[in-house]
């Protein structure tokens, strides 16, 4: 349940908002594509190796659910950005530490 959204009536009616998750395409409401949660619900599916999960957006007068499907090209896009950020910043800090030891 979105704090800000806990006593809207209806999800729906926010789509588009300025930081929402929800977005409204075509008449059609759904997660945004270019809100952080598509991102964490498809490295969940490929990190579970799922083909699909809901995602449930609750509050205490509504609910909206819609069926995220894994998208394979996005995450043959992003998987050599990610291992490229492990091996470059994640993997030297807990080898050697060398950014919280100040080098």
């Amino acid at each position: 349940c979105p704090h800000s959204k806990q006593e809207e009536a209806n999800l729906r009616l926010c789509a588009g908002e300025q930081g929402f998750c929800l977005v409204n395409d075509g008449g059609t409401v759904k997660l945004d594509r270019r809100h952080a949660y598509y991102y964490q619900v498809q490295a969940q599916l490929h990190v579970v190796d799922v083909d699909y999960c809901d995602f449930v957006v609750w509050t205490k007068n509504d609910l909206f659910v819609e069926r995220i499907v894994r998208d394979v090209d996005l995450w043959d896009n992003i998987i050599p950005r990610v291992e490229s950020f492990f091996r470059l910043c994640v993997l030297p800090e807990v080898l050697g530490q060398q950014l919280t030891r100040g080098k």
